[in-house]
């Protein structure tokens, strides 16, 4: 299928084309068009990306764009649109910056909700078949995030918002968004968001022993992974959605698993007597888990690198 685009010189078009195109150049091989060369241009050749989790074909325009200071798409889609919106409201004020960064990046202020439900709604009753259904959701979870973290390292999608340059995401005073130290950089693609299938997955194991609880931990995460982290430009819109669809769905398959919680059922009973080593357990997790697991893989990677001899 051929679209039909300005024609612009090699040289000006690639330094157009934001971080998703650039890859789409790269790695597509289907829908390829050919700018029809006019007198002292060149030849052209767009590369229309395909991936295995979207579809997504994108114009750029060389006009600047007042509204976000930067590239603007001619045709952007959803996602596109609510980066920048959420971008708008973190860069309205200092205020506002610093309330979504701290929202954004520190744990206590993300995490409060979702591990106070948990530990409370674990110690508010003995019932086995409760904490077998809670343990069984934590394993999803975590298997859930090993997923995430898996699919960013090798599913091609697109670099994080505060990634890519042509975006020119603001925070305050005009300030980059890639300018902030704790922005990351070691995963080039950010899809799904691992932090929010973890956080979704614990407010889908809270929802399903309290809806009440549940709700307001759904909504929190919302906020403080989601709008919060999109706004700050760690992630796009479709990566939360992802990692919302992933968390959910694992604890949702995990909890209609009867082996899974008989497994967990039958080993809190043989510990009965001795439950303080089951509680013990439980706190090392939710510590590291607190953190997403910062210190499991630093463990893993000291490992890899012990093996590799570097």
């Amino acid at each position: 299928m051929d679209f039909a685009i300005p024609v612009i010189g090699e040289s000006s078009a690639i330094a157009l084309l934001s971080g998703r195109a650039r890859i789409a150049y790269l790695i597509a091989n289907t829908g390829r068009v050919i700018v029809p060369a006019q007198r002292g241009q060149s030849v052209l050749p767009i590369a229309v990306g395909v991936s295995a989790m979207k579809w997504e074909t994108l114009w750029i325009s060389s006009r600047k764009d007042e509204r976000f200071g930067g590239i603007r798409a001619m045709h952007p889609g959803l996602d596109i649109r609510l980066l920048f919106d959420f971008n708008r409201i973190v860069s309205s004020s200092p205020t506002a910056a610093i309330a979504f960064l701290k929202m954004a990046d520190n744990s206590i202020l993300r995490g409060f909700p979702a591990f106070f439900s948990l530990v409370a709604i674990w110690f508010s009753t003995d019932c086995k078949m409760r904490r077998a259904r809670i343990l069984a959701g934590l394993l999803a979870a975590s298997l859930a995030v090993v997923l995430s973290v898996w699919l960013q390292h090798h599913l091609v999608t697109h670099v994080r918002p505060c990634a890519d340059p042509a975006l020119h995401l603001k925070t305050v005073n005009e300030q980059p968004i890639d300018a902030i130290p704790s922005a990351p950089r070691k995963i080039i693609y950010s899809f799904p968001s691992d932090t929010a299938t973890f956080y979704f997955a614990l407010a889908a194991i809270i929802f399903l022993e309290s809806r009440a609880a549940g709700s307001i931990a759904f909504l929190w995460s919302a906020i403080t992974v989601g709008v919060a982290r999109v706004g700050i430009g760690w992630h796009y819109p479709s990566d939360v959605a992802g990692g919302l669809i992933l968390g959910i769905l694992s604890v949702y398959l995990f909890s209609q698993m009867r082996p899974v919680t008989n497994f967990f059922e039958q080993k809190l009973q043989q510990f009965e007597g001795r439950l303080y080593i089951v509680h013990a357990l439980l706190f090392v997790f939710l510590a590291d888990a607190f953190s997403l697991f910062a210190g499991t893989r630093a463990i893993i990677l000291g490992l890899r690198a012990v093996l590799s001899g570097t």
